[in-house]
């Protein structure tokens, strides 16, 4: 038995005002990469005003309260600044490449300097962010992220006012690069909750350059792009209007809008599961050159037990091509629920516990019969594929049958 979850993922923020200040939690980091052309994501939790001015930096703190004696325990590693050129909107994510070059790259109306090269460390390494006086004078942390724990010598979160888990985070195990990813609720929006916990991030951690090996996670190329904020990082070259995955009773459906279209080739589908390798699944040819609305649907049958995910690829004629934001989806065994047999003439059977009704549903999820018995007669229905729901009071499941 088999049941299908949506997720939506990135975030979801309500309210439009800007703050005049933030707060511990107000961004959190989503990404990072240590290895070769380092680099940072963050999102912001809630708005943050054009003009704010937030700083980065491996300096070890000294555990002491602001004003009170705080400090880096030295100025000697890296510090890079980042000011929001335009009013940032909740949910917004944010990349910065390159930290550890003069050539510092930053998305969404954003600039990003070099004050002191941030070459992050793949081992022992702890990454502040905070507002300041001045770069080297904290007036209030933000966040942080350790890849192998907060200590003394990697870099503490005494005296920041920050706490790990409620907003900062410890990813042990000396990884090179990581991103988060989604904890698969079904129908829940990703909150901070979601972001600082462990489980949620994928990472690498070995030789060579993994954030471009194709393996996933690579930075930047996995790192979610937002859905609640304005969308200032542009994942595909055709103007994408809306990217969803809905999960139905017998297929994960992904359907997708453009709203202009210019040289476009085509799409493809990528799927992966928990092996961390896409592969490319279906492909949808484009307009080429069109100004007009286009619409897109994908029905997927083949999703499997556990966490989906999916991207598109969008490619040009010149064989160019960019992806989109990744979406999830779980499906989870219910193996307290069993319908026999599959593939049925007349008599079918349900079996399980507490079932408070049973349902017989068409493709398009239209009722076609109720039954209170747990045996009953479908002789009289056409050839066909059909849904069998199960509720219970804990959770609905649905199975396929075929009616022959």
């Amino acid at each position: 038995m088999k049941t299908f979850y949506s997720l939506l993922l990135f975030l979801f923020i309500s309210g439009s005002s800007f703050a005049a200040g933030l707060n511990p939690g107000d961004i959190l980091f989503v990404g990072f990469n240590a290895d070769t052309d380092d680099g940072i994501a963050f999102v912001a939790m809630n708005p943050i005003p054009a003009g704010t001015t937030i700083y980065f930096t491996d300096n070890e703190w000294n555990g002491m309260a602001i004003g009170a004696g705080g400090a880096f325990n030295s100025l000697t590693e890296g510090v890079i600044s980042w000011t929001a050129t335009a009013d940032v909107p909740a949910a917004t994510v944010i990349t910065i490449t390159n930290t550890n070059s003069v050539t510092i790259a930053a998305s969404c109306g954003s600039t990003a300097l070099e004050i002191n090269n941030l070459n992050l460390n793949t081992s022992n390494e702890v990454v502040y962010a905070y507002m300041g006086s001045t770069n080297s004078t904290p007036t209030c942390f933000l966040t942080a992220l350790a890849n192998d724990s907060f200590t003394a010598s990697n870099g503490t979160l005494d005296g920041t006012g920050l706490t790990d888990g409620v907003n900062a985070i410890d990813i042990d195990g000396d990884e090179d690069v990581g991103v988060f990813v989604s904890d698969g609720d079904a129908n829940v929006f990703d909150s901070a909750a979601d972001i600082l916990n462990v489980t949620n991030w994928e990472t690498q951690d070995g030789s060579g350059n993994q954030h471009t090996d194709g393996t996933f996670p690579d930075f930047p190329g996995n790192v979610a792009n937002d859905t609640g904020g304005a969308g200032c990082a542009a994942a595909l070259p055709v103007s994408l209007e809306d990217f969803r995955l809905t999960a139905r009773q017998d297929a994960i459906v992904l359907e997708w809008i453009t709203l202009e279209e210019i040289n476009n080739d085509r799409f493809e589908i990528e799927w992966r599961t928990d092996d961390k390798t896409f592969t490319t699944i279906h492909t949808e040819n484009g307009y080429g050159n069109s100004s007009e609305a286009k619409y897109y649907q994908y029905r997927h049958r083949d999703a499997v037990e556990g966490v989906n995910y999916y991207r598109l690829k969008q490619f040009d004629f010149d064989g160019s091509f960019k992806y989109s934001n990744i979406l999830y989806s779980r499906i989870e065994s219910d193996s307290n629920v069993s319908v026999y047999p599959n593939l049925v003439s007349d008599v079918i059977t349900v079996t399980g516990e507490n079932i408070s009704s049973i349902k017989v549903l068409n493709l398009n999820g239209q009722l076609i019969s109720s039954h209170q018995n747990m045996t009953f007669d479908l002789s009289s229905l056409n050839s066909g594929t059909y849904i069998i729901q199960i509720d219970t009071p804990s959770k609905t499941s649905f199975e396929r049958i075929i009616k022959m």
